[in-house]
């Protein structure tokens, strides 16, 4: 079963397959701030002063760029050859026609394979360029051209195999490789389709993806522009981009195994538990850090020499992880000067690896974003599953994320000696503030989408207001970008957050059997075309995190924590 036919062009245009996104927040400048999302990129155009690191030479056969101390010093670089390819899909077509060659068909199908393989590191490769010096015109052409190219290639796959599955003697070779709804395939095999014609079909997808994003990060930058002016410019791109979106199959493109009925009903019961457990959090927060000692801590310098230093403690395999992203120099840190303010990690198919982009603040949020972008890191290094047929499910990637935040508080007596409860507490609200955020969001997401059609720019930003502003003033509609660059996305950070927090009792009180079930989550193909969020819950020994009484119970134990952290400290 290949990925399903609802994920449109446009949709890969503006979400790469490889890219686990996880953007960073906005340097925190008070209290109340850490309530914010730790996946909320707050676009104010200021930069705060963050760390630079060398960037690594990138790897042979995958990149020709030449680096030196984070610049780009060449900018030519290598490409998968479009017409090496298209001629790959005419011999596939060519041997399917002759009876008694499986062996010629599997391997032209491996050929294939390796090329979206390579499309893909080389296209999450320039995301990363890309991020790290945004404003470059250049840098911004290649990162284009190659995700032209990959949308391209993986259209000519699936054109190939579509067509190529129409051969009954060699049919169950392409089952996996093929939608299961005949209607999607014939939409690559009817009257008139040509391998030429799709092509400039995803060409011009890509172009539009790509345009509509420059409109709205063009607006949410333009310091000419006040806070309602780009809130009522972003809702105008909006409609336009929610225009394409169906309710009835929003939230497929997630392979989601629940329904936004469900997610609404989960909303509820967010407000009516977790916000006054979180309360009780910040209340305990508040007496441990009345002097604002937080915004005084200063990042760990290396963080992953942190994460290496305590990784045996969780196990070998962690261990293991945490020395190649190191001795290998799979990360790449922002530079304050030109750098955009995110974090996120990518997948590097052709060597079964992955890579992370972030931005320090030399805060305490320095390590855990890193912790949680080591989780990514660590989950990916685990998959195998090709390039062309990797899906996204970000709802399990989110928990192999978040869980590894969850599981690092244990070391932080250790790393931050006399302030470890201050920064422990507000770690631990940064995720809980990620479910209240995201379920109040993804309750707005779904509302739009239902009803877009009928909405103004101006019923847009009301409908922002009155939903999220309500639960967190400080939001704007024009901050969130994951609203126009992956609608339905956001909600995946709630759900994620309330599973991972399922390791969060047996952290503190069962240390061994919190890294069991991380280590059974992480094991877990967020890539494969079968993964499911409630599925893979279930196989890993999770709890359903959409019944009242689990959710009951989570706000029991944070509020049973909070009251624990004040009688420490009184």
């Amino acid at each position: 079963m290949k990925k399903n036919f609802v994920l449109s062009l446009i949709t890969a245009a503006v979400m790469p397959f490889a890219l686990v996104s996880c953007s960073g927040t906005a340097e925190n400048s008070s209290v109340s701030e850490i309530s914010q999302n730790t996946e909320t990129e707050e676009i104010t155009g200021e930069i705060t002063e963050k760390e630079t690191e060398k960037t690594k030479a990138t790897t042979e056969n995958k990149e020709t760029d030449e680096k030196n101390d984070g610049d780009i010093q060449s900018l030519e670089y290598e490409r998968v050859d479009i017409d090496e390819v298209n001629e790959a899909v005419a011999k596939l077509l060519d041997d399917v026609e002759i009876s008694g060659g499986e062996k010629n068909v599997r391997e032209d199908i491996e050929k294939l394979l390796e090329y979206e393989d390579r499309a893909a590191e080389f296209y999450a490769l320039a995301e990363i360029e890309y991020f790290y010096d945004w404003q470059n015109e250049a840098v911004n052409e290649k990162y284009n051209a190659l995700g032209e190219d990959f949308t391209v290639i993986d259209t000519a796959l699936t054109y190939a195999f579509c067509n190529a599955a129409l051969a009954e003697e060699y049919a169950d070779l392409f089952t996996e490789l093929i939608f299961d709804n005949p209607e999607d395939n014939e939409a690559f095999t009817g009257r008139g389709v040509s391998l030429r014609r799709m092509e400039e079909y995803a060409r011009v997808d890509f172009m539009l993806g790509d345009e509509m994003l420059d409109e709205y990060y063009a607006a949410a930058y333009d310091e000419d522009m006040t806070e309602d002016e780009k809130d009522l410019k972003c809702a105008e791109i909006y409609i336009d981009i929610l225009s394409m979106y169906d309710p009835e199959t929003f939230y497929d493109l997630y392979y989601r195994d629940f329904t936004p009925e469900e997610a609404i009903q989960t909303a509820g019961l967010v407000i009516d538990e977790i916000i006054p457990a979180y309360g009780e959090l910040i209340d305990a927060y508040l007496k441990l850090d009345s002097n604002d000692e937080l915004f005084n801590i200063k990042g760990v310098k290396e963080p992953f020499e942190v994460i290496r230093k305590y990784a045996p403690e969780l196990s070998d395999s962690i261990k293991e992880t945490a020395d190649m992203i190191i001795d290998e120099e799979l990360y790449r840190v922002g530079d304050d000067t030109k750098s955009m303010d995110a974090g996120f990690t990518v997948v590097l198919p052709v060597e079964n690896k992955a890579e992370i982009y972030n931005i320090g603040y030399d805060s305490y949020r320095d390590l855990t974003d890193w912790v949680h972008e080591f989780g990514h890191f660590y989950a990916i290094c685990k998959d195998r599953t090709p390039a062309y047929l990797q899906i996204n499910n970000l709802d399990v990637a989110e928990i192999q994320s978040q869980a590894m935040e969850i599981l690092f508080t244990r070391f932080y007596d250790d790393i931050y000696g006399e302030n470890a409860d201050i920064v422990k507490t507000a770690v631990i609200s940064d995720i809980l503030a990620s479910i209240v955020d995201s379920f109040v969001i993804g309750q707005f997401e779904y509302e739009m989408v239902r009803d877009i059609e009928s909405l103004t720019p101006q019923d847009v930003v009301d409908r922002f207001d009155e939903t999220v502003r309500s639960i967190d003033p400080e939001q704007r509609f024009y901050f969130i970008h994951h609203l126009f660059e992956q609608p339905g996305y956001y909600i995946s950070y709630g759900v994620s957050a309330l599973a991972a927090f399922d390791i969060f009792d047996d952290n503190m009180n069962n240390p061994a059997r919190a890294v069991e079930k991380y280590e059974k989550i992480a094991a877990v193909s967020a890539f494969s075309p079968d993964c499911r969020f409630k599925d893979t819950l279930k196989q890993c020994g999770f709890d359903d995190v959409f019944t009242e009484e689990y959710i009951k119970n989570l706000a029991e134990q944070i509020t049973e924590y909070a009251h624990q952290v004040i009688k420490k400290h009184s």
